[in-house]
């Protein structure tokens, strides 16, 4: 294989899938894919021979990421709330489309898009609390 390269390109060897350029034959593409390897254990067995402080009495470092007693009422109120919301902004849509009036149209309008920014602004934190949860 030696006599036959000179270049060599490699696909998706690594976890990003990109593609990696070898000037020279198979045997120092092997040659230098071995010194990352290499080092790539170095880097891991370093990071793992450094171990985290213990936590106090025990208690696990990921409490923080819990909802709180707060938060797990608003989380319940927010999917409550949500579908009545979105079956109001449905109705302001209908009511639009059959009204004929310029300044009703534009008072539906504008309180469709108040409405809008209120159900994206609540469906942002009920994400939030959902990853959470």
């Amino acid at each position: 294989m030696d006599k036959l390269v000179d270049h060599i390109w490699v696909l998706g060897e690594d976890i990003e899938n990109t593609i990696r350029d070898y000037p020279g034959n198979y045997s120092q593409y092997r040659a230098a894919r071995k010194v990352e390897v290499e080092q790539i254990n170095a880097r891991q067995s370093v990071s793992e021979s450094i171990s985290p402080a213990p936590t106090s009495l025990g208690i696990k470092g990921d409490y923080s990421e819990r909802l709180s007693y707060k938060e797990r009422l608003e989380f319940d109120t927010l999917e409550k709330d949500l579908p009545q919301l979105e079956a109001r902004r449905d109705e302001l849509q209908t009511e639009m489309l059959a009204e004929s009036d310029h300044g009703k149209m534009k008072a539906l309008g504008e309180a469709l898009g108040e409405l809008t920014e209120k159900i994206d602004a609540a469906e942002l934190r009920w994400l939030e609390l959902s990853e959470r949860a």
